[in-house]
């Protein structure tokens, strides 16, 4: 017997086993429509296991912010120094060059961390399911 839940019924699942702190509200929104469509594209019924969720599924800021806890660097791309043009690869984002030490501007830095993010977007999508929202990301884990 299968029976047909809304976001609501979805939310008091999650309560109703002690996983609300799994994932944010916002979290469980994007979980929810991608069972739903899940459903939908396979056109089969998807078995609401809190449980499995929890294990399958994990929340995390940014995708940069999964593939970090996963042990790998995107952070670690060259750095051509605008001053001397000496690359260098840092985090901080300077020229090792010891009499330029020139730093990145806040905007070169702000180009550099959305192209990091996507590419720790594109990493994840070719190796697992991804589910996007506003506040973050949900990967199927692998």
């Amino acid at each position: 017997m299968k029976q047909t839940i809304n976001f609501s019924q979805f939310i008091d699942a999650f309560r109703d086993h002690n996983r609300l702190d799994n994932f944010t509200y916002d979290g469980l929104e994007a979980l929810f429509d991608y069972l739903e469509e899940l459903g939908d594209d396979c056109g089969t019924e998807v078995e609401l296991d809190v449980i499995a969720l929890c294990c399958e599924f994990s929340e995390y800021d940014s995708a940069l912010g999964c593939i970090s806890d996963a042990g790998y660097d995107f952070t670690s791309e060259p750095f051509e120094c605008p001053e001397c043009d000496v690359v260098t690869y840092n985090n901080a984002r300077q020229c090792e060059e010891e009499e330029c030490g020139h730093l990145a501007t806040v905007e070169q830095h702000e180009v550099w961390e959305e192209d990091q993010e996507l590419a720790a977007l594109e990493y994840l999508q070719d190796r697992t399911s991804v589910i996007t929202f506003d506040s973050g990301i949900i990967i199927q884990d692998f």
